[in-house]
């Protein structure tokens, strides 16, 4: 999953939507790797981000911001993890 969050007010909801989408995914599919990576530009605040994403069903997550070489290194970064 590949979210943007960009306003503080929105990181519950969209913490909340992503769990639940890797929740949904788990039970159909309960081999699969669900990575996500977020677009969160409160690089301080992130630490809430990933402890919002705590979950069994979430495999991996990593940060990425708006250019194209640090979205790549996002999509390595969550292949890695999953892929081991």
């Amino acid at each position: 999953d590949v979210k943007r969050i960009e306003a503080r007010r929105d990181l519950h909801k969209r913490c909340d939507e992503i769990v639940n989408k890797a929740g949904k995914f788990k039970s159909t599919y309960p081999q699969g790797k669900f990575a996500v990576i977020v677009y969160y530009p409160f690089v301080a605040e992130q630490v809430n981000v990933r402890d919002r994403l705590q979950s069994p069903d979430v495999d991996s997550v990593a940060f990425a911001a708006q250019t194209d070489p640090s979205i790549e290194s996002a999509a390595r970064m969550v292949l890695a993890k999953c892929l081991t």
